[in-house]
């Protein structure tokens, strides 16, 4: 096979490949099964993506003259064979941003249940307290005296505060992830074990 015939029939593929995506958009049974395969509209994509990779991949070895006989054998790197286009950059992009995002979110995490552990004890001790009046709470840089119903109030407040924030923060981490995971699809099924996306998150 020429390597015009190769182009012709990446072309077909991607005909293909969007005749599929606009029965997605059309369809909605079709939809629905999908989504239930993949995920999403993007998962979806990602598979086809990687089905009509793998076939044109094929194409271009036999035209090359290559074998694919031998599961052993190491073929070249992705980003040999693979152009990085506009659309490729963008997901790489905002899949750094997303996972620098999600380090500072998960550090504000980390932060704040070391304070509502503080809080926790602060709790237990003034339970333990004899005098009614030998609580101090920091307002700014200044501390002030206060009774410990105050103190235990002022407590309450910062805790469900706090909880509110984590509440907050958690949502957010789940939100990342799931985008995080839908680009990894999307470039995974292009790029292979080419493009590293590594994120030492656990969980990921």
């Amino acid at each position: 096979m020429s390597a015009e015939q190769v182009k012709k029939w990446g072309e077909q593929l991607e005909k293909w490949l969007q005749s599929k995506l606009k029965q997605f958009d059309s369809d909605e049974e079709f939809k629905t099964k999908r989504i239930e395969q993949h995920g999403s509209r993007e998962g979806f994509e990602a598979a086809l993506r990687k089905k009509m990779n793998a076939q044109l991949k094929a194409k271009q070895n036999k035209a090359a003259g290559g074998d694919d006989a031998n599961p052993h054998m190491r073929k070249k790197d992705a980003t040999d064979e693979v152009a990085v286009d506009w659309q490729d950059q963008q997901r790489i992009n905002e899949f750094g941003r997303l996972n620098v995002r999600l380090g500072e979110v998960e550090e504000a995490m980390k932060k704040l249940t070391r304070e509502l552990a503080s809080l926790n004890d602060a709790e237990q001790e003034i339970e333990m307290l004899l005098d009614d009046d030998a609580c101090k709470i920091r307002i700014g840089e200044v501390y002030v005296n206060v009774s410990n119903d105050d103190a235990e109030t002022f407590i309450t407040e910062e805790k469900e505060e706090k909880t509110t924030d984590m509440t907050k923060h958690e949502a957010e981490v789940s939100g990342i992830k799931s985008k995080m995971g839908v680009l990894r699809v999307a470039l995974k099924a292009k790029f292979g074990d080419a493009i590293n996306l590594d994120t030492d998150k656990k969980g990921e």
